[in-house]
Formats: structure tokens, C-alpha cells, sequence
């Protein structure tokens, strides 16, 4: 049972492209307008906190991979 648990936990984590694609076009339209000098509305602010948090994880499971992948490397060459 615990096993099936998991694999439904991990199906719901891993985001389809698109919503990946649609993060990404988000956080670049925050950063024309913070470019621009706009003042963003209440909503917007909130909307770039929740961006923030997310591009924080995503920042550190890209770092984790790296590490990863230099042990890795190390380990074969020893």
C-alpha cells in the first residue's frame, strides 16, 4: 500500500511542459515590468511572492542535481 501512496505523490509533483513553459513566461513578464519601472497591483505583488518561492525550490533542486551528477563523476573516474 505504502508503495501505491508513492507513486500517486510523485505523479502529482512532476508539472506537465506547459506548466513549465507558463512559470517561466510568468516570471519573464514580472521581469519587463519590475524592468519598466511599473508599480505592480496588490494581486501582482502577491502573484510574484508566490513566483519567488517557487523559483527558490526550483533553484534548489537544480543545485541538488549538480551535486549529484559531480559526485557522480567523481566516482567514476576513482
Amino acid at each position: 500500500m505504502g508503495l501505491s501512496c508513492s507513486r500517486q505523490g510523485v505523479a502529482e509533483i512532476i508539472p506537465d511542459r506547459d506548466v513549465m513553459v507558463n512559470i517561466v513566461d510568468q516570471i519573464v513578464a514580472f521581469e519587463e515590468l519590475l524592468k519598466a519601472g511599473q508599480p505592480l497591483s496588490r494581486g501582482e505583488e502577491k502573484d510574484l511572492a508566490h513566483l519567488r518561492r517557487i523559483t527558490c525550490e526550483m533553484r534548489k533542486l537544480n543545485n541538488r542535481d549538480m551535486k549529484i551528477k559531480a559526485r557522480h563523476s567523481t566516482v567514476q573516474r576513482g
